[in-house]
């Protein structure tokens, strides 16, 4: 479970690195679920209403988006950086860390917070780079669901996202990312390093 790259986290990863034969393995990332909105609420699409109206505080709000939105937010940097975590995790003699592909799992929510989480959420393959002087260095290439490409290509042609229709959902990536406020958040966002980065 994805913990803002805390050294919780980095613990986990670098246990991993303990593994003297591990040399491929693939870690299905995962957040806590976003704020549980009752059925009514999905159906009619009334996602601020209920953040206004309903029994969840705006403090509640903010903590539960800003964390499903920062440990949602998958890069190719945090990518290398957790192979690299694990692959300096490796006693001497064991074998080198070869491929990490990291999952990060897809949560059913409010549609327009699932589409955020799905299109910063991206899975990623590390292959460990060849050469001796670089033994914890890898090459990143993103792997996703053809539907989740699809969606994501839909958003930047169209440029339908950038617009940020939901005002909660905005407010929360603007306290996240705060140059997104002045630009389009897409060229913004960005992962979070991990502890000790």
């Amino acid at each position: 479970m994805r913990s803002h790259g805390d050294q919780s986290e980095v613990a986990i990863y670098k246990a991993l690195g303990t593994l003297r034969y591990l040399t491929k393995i693939h870690l299905a990332v995962y957040y806590p679920q976003p704020i549980p909105l009752p059925r009514a609420y999905y159906l009619r699409n009334n996602f601020e209403d209920y953040c206004t109206n309903g029994k969840v505080t705006d403090e509640q709000i903010h903590l539960t988006l800003d964390n499903a939105i920062t440990n949602s937010a998958f890069d190719p940097t945090l990518a290398q950086s957790i192979f690299r975590t694990i692959s300096k995790s490796k006693a001497e003699f064991s074998y080198p860390l070869e491929r990490l592909s990291l999952r990060v799992q897809k949560v059913d929510t409010y549609p327009p917070l699932r589409d955020l989480l799905a299109y910063i959420g991206r899975s990623w393959v590390c292959t460990r780079n060849e050469r001796d002087d670089r033994p914890h260095e890898c090459f990143v290439s993103e792997y996703d669901d053809a539907e989740y490409k699809i969606d994501r290509e839909y958003i930047e042609v169209h440029n339908e996202y950038p617009k940020l229709k939901n005002a909660v959902i905005a407010q929360a990536i603007y306290r996240i990312w705060p140059a997104a406020e002045r630009g389009n958040w897409i060229e913004e966002w960005h992962s979070f390093p991990l502890a000790g980065s």
